[in-house]
C-alpha cells in the first residue's frame, strides 16, 4: 500500500501493539525486549487496514504481493480479507475500502487516515514503519467499544504515555469531542479511572 501510494492506516487492536511498543521500547529493538513488552502486549487476531484503495486496486495489490514474493501463500477469503502465511505462521487481514466499513467511526474516515501517525519499530536489521491513527481517533475507537480488552488497552497506553512524560491533553480533549459527536461523551469517563489522572 505505501509503495504504491495508496493512503492506509492500522486499525484495531494491531494499531494499540504497535503504539504501546512504539513507546515501550523507545527505539531499542524488538527482538532484545521480547520480556519487557510481553507485559504490556496482548495478542490480536487480525490485521486491520483501513484504506482509500478501491476494492479492485487492494485485491490486485495483494495478488501482486503474492506474486512477487514466493516465501508467503495468499489465500483470498469473504468479506474484504484474506490469511497470508509464512512457513508455520499465519495472520489474518481485513481491510476496509469505504466509510460504511470503519464500525462506529466512518463519519471520521477520511480525517482518520489524512491524520494518521506513523510508528517506527525495529526487528532484527529491519525498520518497520506503519501509518496508525492519530491518539484521538485510537483512544475513541476502544472507547466507543468498551469490551475489557479494550479497557486494559486504554491503560496501558495512558499509562506509557505517563512514563514517558508526554502532555497529551489537547489529545485527550479532541478524543472528547469526538466521542460527544456521536452521543458518546458518558464513555470518556474511563479515561478518569485509569491510572494516568484525567
Amino acid at each position: 500500500l505505501y509503495t504504491n501510494g495508496v493512503p492506509y492506516i492500522i486499525v484495531g487492536g494491531t494499531a494499540y501493539q504497535m503504539k504501546l511498543a512504539e513507546l515501550v521500547l523507545k527505539g531499542k529493538n524488538l527482538d532484545s525486549n521480547e520480556q519487557v513488552l510481553g507485559a504490556f502486549l496482548r495478542k490480536t487476531g487480525d490485521i486491520d487496514l483501513s484504506t482509500r484503495g478501491s476494492l479492485i486496486q487492494i485485491v490486485q495489490l495483494f495478488n501482486v504481493m503474492a506474486a512477487t514474493t514466493p516465501s508467503l501463500a495468499i489465500q483470498n477469503l469473504p468479506n474484504k480479507s484474506l490469511r497470508i502465511e509464512r512457513n508455520s505462521e499465519s495472520v489474518q487481514v481485513s481491510y476496509q475500502t469505504e466509510s460504511a466499513d470503519l464500525c462506529g467511526l466512518h463519519d471520521f474516515y477520511d480525517d482518520i487516515i489524512d491524520t494518521a501517525d506513523e510508528v517506527t519499530l525495529r526487528k532484527r536489521n529491519m525498520v518497520i514503519r506503519a501509518r496508525i491513527p492519530h491518539l484521538d481517533y485510537l483512544l475513541a475507537s476502544k472507547l466507543i467499544r468498551m469490551k475489557e480488552k479494550d479497557k486494559v488497552d486504554i491503560s496501558n497506553l495512558l499509562n506509557a504515555y505517563k512514563n514517558e512524560g508526554e502532555d497529551i491533553t489537547s489529545e485527550l480533549e479532541s478524543t472528547r469531542r469526538i466521542l460527544k459527536s456521536l452521543g458518546k461523551e458518558n464513555n470518556f469517563d474511563y479515561i478518569n479511572t485509569t491510572a494516568y489522572g484525567y
